[in-house]
């Protein structure tokens, strides 16, 4: 465990603990203020950042916070097990998300995946918990601020395609359905071809291609093998 006790300022209750490429994070039975179970997260471990790259993320990600409330998106409070329920609330989210100004874009960029859903207390709702790194669009339409140090896997063209782009988005977040959780892929599949076809019929073709071929589009921006995950590399 990475988690230098200096910083904190209580003995931790830790109930479990992940590391990924972006963030630490330790689920606990209660953190100071907080006496219910909470995560406490710790962002850009391991990445070398200069204190202006440091202070630039922690102001762009305040406004990318803010620009995610303007556009409706719920930001969080607890964890829920996935069920097809709530993959299919994650689907209309992504439906749903206020349209750009041009094409299939949407107007706020997300890693609109399911780790980064909580259901909301059971009222049929979900809310969107991980908004590091930022991902705002740039004057000239793609991703910004963008930091190779913060993801090299990915140019800032396929960060804004999978997570600005409603082809991108819903294709990605079913990509990883069936890669994460196959036993409810298909439900998850058909479900979407039939929610876009109401709203969206002009990307339902593009849904049904990913689904006949293993959404092997979605891997290619990822350029490594289909026996290794890619899902959580954004």
């Amino acid at each position: 465990m990475k988690i230098r006790p200096e910083i904190l300022s209580t003995p931790l209750d830790i109930v479990n603990y992940e590391s990924g490429r972006q963030a630490e994070c330790l689920v606990l039975n209660s953190y100071e203020e907080i006496k219910s179970q909470c995560i406490l997260k710790h962002i850009g471990e391991g990445k070398k950042y200069t204190q202006d790259e440091i202070n630039m993320l922690i102001t762009e990600t305040v406004n990318y916070r803010e620009d995610l409330i303007e556009a409706g998106i719920k930001l969080p409070k607890n964890y829920r097990i996935l069920k097809i329920k709530m993959i299919k609330m994650m689907i209309d989210f992504v439906r749903d998300l206020p349209a750009g100004e041009i094409g299939f874009d949407t107007l706020v960029l997300g890693d609109f995946k399911p780790d980064n859903f909580i259901e909301l207390g059971g009222n049929g709702d979900i809310i969107f918990i991980d908004y590091f790194a930022p991902k705002r669009r740039g004057d000239d339409g793609f991703v910004f601020p963008y930091l190779r140090k913060i993801d090299n896997l990915l140019t800032k063209e396929a960060i804004t395609f999978l997570c600005g782009d409603r082809r991108g988005e819903i294709s990605r977040l079913l990509a990883i359905i069936k890669r994460q959780h196959s036993n409810l892929s298909d439900e998850a599949n058909k479900y979407a071809i039939k929610v876009f076809q109401t709203k969206y019929p002009e990307i339902v073709d593009y849904i049904k291609e990913g689904v006949s071929n293993n959404f092997a589009q979605i891997d290619s921006f990822y350029h490594i093998k289909d026996d290794k995950y890619w899902s959580d590399k954004i």
